[in-house]
C-alpha cells in the first residue's frame, strides 16, 4: 500500500480486476485518440474492454496495477528497462477530481524515483498536459496525427530526494 494524503494506493488484485477495468473503459470514451480510433460507440464498446482487459491482465501477472478507490482510479506502468512508461492513468468519471489518479501515480513515479530513471507517457488530451505537469511531467514531442488528434509524448526525469 502506498498513501498519499489520505488516500491509499494499493495494487491490482483479481477479485477487483472488473471494477478496475469498468473505470478506465470509462475513462477513456472521450479520449481523443481512441475516440479517432474506434470513433462509433458501438465499435468502442466491444473494442476498448478487450483492449484494456489484455493490458489489465498482462500487468496484473507482473504486480504492477495500482488502484484507489475501490477501482475507481487505475495505473497501469511497466518498467521498459532505461525508463518508466505510464502506458493507463484513468480515473471513472463519477469519482474524478478527488485525488485518486494522483494516488494510483504516486507508487509510479516512487518506483520511477528509486531506479533514478524517467518516466514517460503520452496523452491526446491538452487538458492532462496540464494534469500531468503538475507532477513533473514535460512535453518531449508533440505530433499531429493525419486526420486525427494532437498526441503528447511526456517525460519526467526522476527526482532525486536527499537525506
Amino acid at each position: 500500500m502506498v498513501e498519499t494524503s489520505t488516500l491509499t494506493a494499493g495494487r491490482l488484485s483479481t477479485p477487483a480486476r472488473e471494477r478496475a477495468l469498468q473505470s478506465v473503459v470509462a475513462a477513456f470514451a472521450v479520449d481523443p485518440l481512441l475516440r479517432w480510433v474506434w470513433p462509433d460507440e458501438d465499435r468502442y464498446a466491444g473494442c476498448a474492454g478487450r483492449f484494456f482487459g489484455l493490458l489489465l491482465d498482462l500487468r496484473l501477472m507482473g504486480g504492477e496495477v495500482w488502484v484507489a478507490g475501490g477501482g475507481a482510479a487505475v495505473a497501469v506502468p511497466a518498467d521498459a528497462g532505461p525508463y518508466w512508461y505510464l502506458g493507463v492513468l484513468a480515473t471513472d468519471p463519477a469519482y474524478q477530481r478527488r485525488g485518486l489518479a494522483s494516488a494510483v501515480l504516486a507508487p509510479v513515479l516512487a518506483a520511477a524515483d528509486r531506479t533514478g530513471t524517467p518516466a514517460y507517457l503520452e496523452t491526446a488530451s491538452a487538458t492532462n498536459v496540464s494534469y500531468y505537469a503538475r507532477h513533473g511531467f514535460i512535453p518531449a514531442r508533440e505530433v499531429d496525427l493525419a486526420d486525427g488528434p494532437r498526441c503528447w509524448l511526456m517525460r519526467r526525469d526522476a527526482q532525486v530526494r536527499c537525506g
